[in-house]
Parts: structure tokens; sequence; C-alpha cells
């Protein structure tokens, strides 16, 4: 019986193994034909510095990092993983495609990802102002399109899912921050305060 056991547990051990292996290849070969900009990360600035009057708001270096809470639905323990700056990549515009915008790495914590230059992700402009249908590509480079809502800042965004591999539930938060070019505020105090405040030194 034990030897049973043994050979059983080999098999499963050798099997997930060469699951893992034919898995990492798998994401190799595709990463290999993924599509990718053969710009520098210098070129990249330049066309940012240069075109900064005309950038649409969703352009500019993204920083991209998540928090994902989970619960094991059995024994209720529950806890928290933070992952910062999972990804870093640039947003330009779209040569060839309307009101269309792609992202390409910068660096990447995930491996398979950490290769200058490949997609990954795109956004497409929705009639409304600020909202945009975002296409990103998975650790496993499968697509999941999703609408996001561009602060008024123009400077960050947010998206979330969930998910269960039993027995843990799990929910993500994705916090996106623009690192360049530099987003400035155009929100002013309320017009009253200008016209109406009197200055400290006229109270005296």
């Amino acid at each position: 019986m034990r030897k049973g056991m043994r050979i059983l547990f080999f098999l499963v051990l050798t099997g997930t193994i060469l699951g893992c292996a034919t898995t990492s290849q798998y994401l190799t070969q595709v990463r290999e034909t993924w599509p990718a900009t053969a710009m520098t990360k210098d070129e990249m600035m330049d066309y940012f510095k240069n075109n900064f009057e005309a950038l649409d708001p969703i352009e500019g270096v993204w920083v991209m990092s998540e928090n994902i809470r989970w619960v094991n639905i059995l024994s209720g323990l529950r806890g928290k993983n933070e992952y910062p700056r999972i990804y870093v990549f640039a947003v330009m515009r779209d040569q060839n495609q309307d009101n269309t915008f792609n992202g390409y790495i910068l660096e990447s914590a995930i491996e398979q990802w950490n290769k200058h230059g490949l997609l990954k992700v795109f956004f497409r402009k929705m009639a409304v102002e600020n909202i945009y249908e975002m296409h990103w590509y998975m650790g496993d480079f499968k697509e999941e399109i999703k609408n996001i809502n561009l602060h008024p800042s123009q400077g960050v965004f947010t998206e979330g899912r969930s998910w269960a591999e039993h027995p843990y539930n799990y929910e993500s938060e994705s916090l996106y921050l623009k690192q360049y070019p530099t987003v400035k505020s155009t929100d002013l105090p309320p017009k009253k305060l200008h016209e109406d405040e009197v200055p400290p030194s006229a109270v005296e």
C-alpha cells in the first residue's frame, strides 16, 4: 500500500513538473511572436516631450500596482498581499487606428512580461470624456476587456476583479498612476475665495 502511494505521489509530482515546464515553454513561445514596438525608451520619452500639448490624457508612462485580498472559506483565515510596480508601460497613440492608444512594456516584475516593447494593453477612447475601453493582456497573454474611468486629474485610475480557486476567494484592486509627463491639476478653489476673501493685512 505504501509503495503504491509513493508511486502515485511520484506520478502526480512528475505530471505537475512537466505541466509547469510545458506552460512555461508555451508562454516563452507566445512572447517571442507577440506584438511589440521597436522604439527605445529614449525615443518614447522624446515622443512625449515633443508632443506634450497634443497628448491625449491616457498617453504617458504608467505604473501599475496591485493589492489582493483573500479568504479561505473553510478556515475563515484572511489576508492581503501587496505587489508594487508590477508593470511600467508607455501609452502612445496608434498611428494606424483612430482613438486607439497602445501601451508597451518598459519593465515588469512578471518574468514572461519583462521584455521591453511588448504590447501589454491598448485603450479605445469612448464618446464620453475620460472613459476608455481597456484591452489588458493577462500574465498568460489572454485578453481581458474592461471600461475604465480616468480621474479628472488625468493621472490615476483603478480597476478591480474577483475570482475563486477553492478553497480561496480573491479580490484584487489594481492602481494605475501616471509617472510621466507631470500632471497638473486645473481645479481652482471656489471663485468666492478669490473675490471675497480679505487679505490678512487688511484686517489689522
